[in-house]
């Protein structure tokens, strides 16, 4: 063993040792480090790591707890059974936050730990701290010990004092048998003060008995040991202790026994334990959430670079908000428990679960390739069909959309979870109990990140005011009436190409901008009819039904025709059949509140499926627009004419007044006005351009 004075020599130097396989990251250390004195050497190895140790100058060791071979938990421990080394100070960088790793760490011999991501500077502070100082290893170079062990007078005062303290102490001979033992000690360990424990009968009581063979071996050698350790003790309980052991010296500096203090700390390492939970776990599920889960991913990427494989598997309940909302909050959560169970039970003890909020779990499959994923998958499917659950006299099954995915070691953990959820997502679309792996090929795959896409450039052009509004005439047949437009949304990219609805609003109700769209769209609108308010112009906007049932669009509007000073009644909104009977009392609720500042309502599609016949008397509309399907067509087909013509008798009977759309041709415009339809539009008369080109040209761009 070196002596002291060999010992502080070489700290000295202060030398830091950086251990990590991320190149990038050893060279940000290198060069964002400001440690006075010191140089900063590296490895991407543990084996190599141990070479630049022996060389002897290393004065502290940052080391990654993830390394590739030996890792740097073994490294740690090699250090620091190592008598020669094992006072160098060791700070464990690791990305997994967790109990079990910094206790694995801490047994270890770990002097501290940093979770990366970390600041700089909070390390530079945690290595300058460790670091020797250099008046002590002046004192140490020349041959003083830098931790005296207590003298024969000071453990004589320690053994006279010993019975006051409420911590266990024990000292023992070289030989191991007993010296003294005191009171809390024997209370502590359920000893009869008539008995006494050998150093046998103690190390038996650590879990770890490698911890009892080092504190032994560096009490030997005259320094004194202090770590945390596990006892069992004989009634069968489990303590987390802080022992600190220092030898017992002769006149000659021999040493004679060593003398053992314990402090019972379990107590803050349960509420360590609960608190690094609760920062890791869900608490309903008690499954890691998503920010473990994220950081796992990550390691698992780096495991994938070095050959190791895994998939991963998003899972998606199905119907679940109904549950919510036929059930109570209550049953949903009883069913989100349910199925967390369902996945330990589906799934090995290595592999990672997560709930990421909501109905949304995640699963990380360890070792596993797609097909064993798919296997797992098949298997999830299978338990939940057996599953029941009885709620409020009623039986609830549970179903999941699964998306599969296989980590490459090129993605990010974000990218890795996007592209699980999006096969998930397409699963959801192939029914029940379905799941799809991602693959860049499939059709489903590539038409989702397309819409995905366009969700952000939705944002985009919303941002960068690259939404237009163009327009398509509707022409009256019969009497006067004042120029009347459909108003339609175009999106004009930065190359000047112009994109269609057909792009845009699919991806806006998918990803939720909808509502966002069509507030941007009513604005534009009454923003154009004060610039024409000379024209009495009337403006027909689309509405979604998300738009239709919330409160802030009616408040939005009579903010905006305020401004203007401009009457509503020059907006029709104009909703389809599918929307209205999505919901029919909400729908008649929202159409009041807009009638009421004086907004008025067409139904457009109408006829495709004459599913709100029986509503048409209560819902507050004024405007019908046959759905083109019936007009197409109509100059060959008896049937369409015929029911046109009932279409538009119930219109005037309930006093609405009709709207053909599609009128393409002479002979269609002939039949929709013989037949008694108040207005048409289509092609016959124009097709859609810019809103203010087609106000300037009014009535002369086209003829009835």
């Amino acid at each position: 063993m070196a002596d002291s004075k060999h010992f502080f020599s070489l700290m000295e130097a202060h030398k830091i040792l950086i251990i990590d396989d991320e190149t990038s990251l050893l060279e940000l250390l290198v060069e964002g480090l400001d440690l006075p004195s010191c140089e900063i050497v590296t490895e991407q190895e543990a084996e190599g790591g141990w070479a630049r140790i022996r060389e002897g100058d290393v004065a502290l060791a940052l080391v990654d707890v993830d390394l590739p071979g030996t890792s740097g938990l073994e490294l740690c421990r090699q250090l620091k059974h190592d008598p020669q080394f094992y006072r160098i100070p060791v700070v464990l960088m690791t990305g997994k936050e967790t109990t079990r790793v910094k206790r694995e760490g801490f047994e270890a011999g770990a002097t501290d730990f940093i979770n990366k991501p970390f600041d700089l500077e909070e390390l530079r502070k945690r290595i300058l701290a460790l670091l020797p100082d250099s008046e002590i290893a002046t004192t140490a170079s020349n041959g003083t010990p830098s931790r005296q062990a207590p003298s024969q007078e000071s453990l004589l005062k320690l053994w006279q004092g010993s019975e006051s303290t409420g911590d266990p102490l024990f000292i023992l001979n070289r030989d191991g048998s007993s010296l003294y033992q005191n009171q809390a000690f024997h209370r502590f360990f359920n000893v009869p003060e008539s008995e006494t424990l050998t150093a046998e009968q103690h190390r038996t009581m650590f879990s770890s008995p490698e911890d009892w063979e080092w504190m032994w071996k560096i009490c030997l050698t005259g320094d004194y040991w202090q770590h945390e350790v596990e006892l069992c003790l004989p009634n069968g309980t489990t303590h987390w202790m802080q022992c600190r052991a220092d030898p017992i010296r002769d006149n000659q500096h021999q040493v004679q026994g060593i003398v053992l203090v314990y402090a019972d700390i379990s107590r803050q390492k349960r509420l360590e334990a609960d608190l690094l939970a609760q920062a890791v776990r869900d608490p309903l599920t008690q499954l890691f959430n998503r920010r473990f889960f994220e950081e796992a991913l990550h390691h698992a990427i780096s495991g994938t670079r070095r050959g190791h494989v895994y998939s991963l598997l998003h899972l998606d309940l199905n119907d679940f908000k109904l549950v919510n909302d036929t059930f109570g909050h209550q049953a949903g959560d009883n069913l989100l428990i349910d199925f967390a169970q369902i996945l330990s039970d589906q799934t090995r003890e290595n592999d990672q679960l997560a709930r990421l909020g909501g109905d949304e779990f995640v699963v990380l499959l360890d070792g596993t390739a797609i097909d064993g994923a798919i296997r797992a998958a098949e298997r999830i499917h299978n338990a939940l069909k057996a599953y029941k659950r009885f709620e409020a006299g009623e039986f609830i099954t549970l179903t999941a959309s699964i998306g599969l995915a296989a980590l490459t070691g090129s993605e990010t953990a974000q990218e890795a979870l996007l592209r699980a959820d999006i096969a998930s997502y397409v699963a959801k679309t192939k029914g029940e109990e379905a799941y799809v792996t991602y693959d860049e090929t499939n059709p489903d795959i590539q038409r989702f990140k397309h819409e995905a896409s366009w969700s952000v450039r939705i944002d985009t052009a919303l941002e960068e005011d690259r939404f237009e509004l163009w327009a398509q005439p509707i022409i009256p047949l019969k009497g006067t009436s004042g120029p009347f437009y459909e108003v339609l949304l175009r999106a004009r990219e930065k190359s000047g190409e112009i994109i269609t609805p057909g792009s845009i609003i699919p991806s806006a109700e998918r990803f939720g901008k909808i509502r966002v769209i069509d507030e941007h769209v009513a604005k534009k609108a009454i923003e154009c009819l004060a610039r024409h308010r000379n024209r009495s112009l009337t403006l027909a906007v689309n509405l979604s039904s998300r738009s239709l049932t919330k409160s802030r669009l009616p408040k939005l509007l009579e903010a905006e025709l305020h401004q203007y000073q401009l009457k509503a009644h020059r907006l029709v909104f104009e909703l389809t059949e599918s929307a209205m009977i999505e919901n029919i009392d909400l729908a008649r609720s929202a159409i009041l509140r807009l009638k009421a500042i004086g907004c008025r309502f067409a139904l457009d599609d109408f006829g495709t499926g004459f599913s709100t016949l029986n509503h048409l008397r209560s819902l507050p509309l004024d405007f019908l627009k046959i759905d083109m399907g019936l007009v197409h067509g109509l100059e060959s087909d008896p049937v369409k004419r015929s029911l046109l013509r009932s279409v538009n008798e119930i219109a005037q009977t309930l006093e609405k007044k009709t709207i053909a759309e599609g009128v393409e041709t002479k002979e269609a415009l002939k039949l929709v006005t013989q037949l008694g339809t108040n207005f048409a539009q289509g092609w016959h008369f124009s097709k859609a351009i810019p809103i203010d080109d087609a106000i300037q040209a009014g009535s002369t761009m086209f003829t009835v």
